[in-house]
Order: structure tokens, then sequence, then C-alpha cells
């Protein structure tokens, strides 16, 4: 789900999406594996991804593996589209729907930001959203004025002056 893990930079760990201690049936289903970062696992551990009202139908002697988008809490990485769901803007991750409001809780995407802080302002400051799309989309003029920009938002430390005699 995130592209840094902030425990194991280089691990990748095989997750099984309905976990295994509650689904046993499904440890080796291909559908319910996929690769995912060592904090998004740990995060997650053994949380239930399926919805409470599909357990009937997935739970005990359940031989099939669930194929409905309906049928899960989270973004299924087989089945859903994860833009669909989750739009991740810098560091942040913002829900498009309940399934990914649900996805960025459990998987806690958005710890980087707990961890190391954030401006709350940020997120909503319509400004700054232009600036980046011009950045992003603009031309090499455009891309420049924008930097130059947020180069001028930077504190700079004082001059360091001798003594005055």
């Amino acid at each position: 789900m995130k592209a840094v893990s902030l425990q194991a930079a280089g691990n990748a760990h095989v997750e099984h999406i309905l976990p295994k201690s509650l689904f046993e049936n499904f440890i080796f289903e291909p559908k319910n594996l996929c690769v995912i970062c060592a904090d998004c696992n740990t995060a997650k551990n053994n949380s239930n991804a399926i919805n409470d009202d599909e357990l009937d139908t997935c739970n005990g002697a359940a031989q099939t593996y669930p194929r409905s988008t309906r049928r899960f809490k989270i973004i299924h990485p087989h089945i859903d589209e994860y833009s669909d769901h989750i739009v991740r803007t810098g560091i942040f991750y913002i829900d498009r729907s309940p399934k990914g409001h649900f996805t960025i809780g459990i998987c806690k995407l958005n710890i980087a930001t707990h961890k190391f802080g954030h401006d709350e302002g940020i997120i909503n400051d319509f400004e700054y959203f232009q600036m980046m799309h011009k950045f992003q989309n603009g031309t090499e003029p455009e891309q420049r004025e924008v930097f130059d920009r947020i180069r001028a938002l930077i504190p700079r430390p004082a001059l360091q002056r001798g003594p005055a005699f």
C-alpha cells in the first residue's frame, strides 16, 4: 500500500488479506495473497477484512474465496481499483470511499504525518494544490516559478556577522 516502509525500507511481506488465523481454508489461495510493506503488515496484523454481514458466507466450511468487492472492508488488490478509494498527495492519504477510509485506518497509512508532523493547512490549501499541479504538469518556466515560490517560503538562518568594531 505504501511505497516506503518506516521499519524496514527494503522489506516486502506477503500478506494474507483474510487472516490465516481466521480463515485457514484460504492460506494458499492466490487471491488471498499480496505483497505489502512491513509497516502495513504489522499494523493490519490479524484484523478481519471481511464485511461483518458476509461472515456467514465466508466463515467455517466455506470452500470458495469471496470475489465480490462488497464482501471486503478493505481495498482488495485483486478486486478493487485502488484509486477509486484512496488518493495519495505527498505523504497524505485521503479516502474517497468508506472502504478507502477503513483501509487508511487499519493499515495506518498516515503514520508518517503522525510521526514526523505536518502542517494542517496543506491539505485544504487550494493555492498549494494549484502550485503542485502546475509543478507536475507545467512548462519548465512554470515549474521554475513554483520552485522559486516554495524556496522563498523556507526560513533561512540569519547571516552570522562578525563583531562590530
